[in-house]
């Protein structure tokens, strides 16, 4: 795609009311295959801040960040795209979640994780939905 059809896509998707941070437009770029396409949702720019040292980064800061990793990190994995290293990012950042999901929800004296209550309601393919709430205090 041209520069400036993508240009006039970009503008025409996140006109669109809830869609103006661009990230389903950059989402829609990675699921077309677009290798150089990151999306600094929040679990990426959760990685790279915590990289960082900071509470926060801005997702266009993000973006470029994951890029430059990915073109230094390619002189060891010479496979390696912006996109690839994006889905390795939030693949991690989900691990880490449902890790801490898994340890905020033990009983005491129990080995095993409690049932949520959201997730006993959800039926067998809960767990394709994401962690569950944790519901201890």
């Amino acid at each position: 795609m041209e520069s400036g059809q993508r240009d006039d896509l970009r503008r025409a998707i996140t006109a669109d009311r809830g869609q103006g941070t661009g990230l389903s437009f950059n989402y829609l770029l990675i699921l077309s295959r677009d290798t150089n396409a990151v999306k600094a949702d929040w679990m990426v720019t959760r990685f790279v801040a915590d990289a960082l040292g900071v509470r926060n980064v801005k997702p266009e800061v993000c973006e470029r960040l994951v890029r430059e990793a990915s073109a230094i990190l390619r002189a060891e994995y010479p496979k390696l795209t912006p996109s690839l290293l994006d889905h390795a990012i939030w693949k991690y950042q989900r691990a880490q979640e449902e890790t801490a999901h898994t340890a905020c929800c033990r009983l005491p004296g129990n080995d095993q994780p409690s049932e949520s209550k959201l997730g006993s309601n959800l039926g067998p393919n809960a767990d394709q939905l994401g962690p569950k709430p944790c519901t201890t205090t």
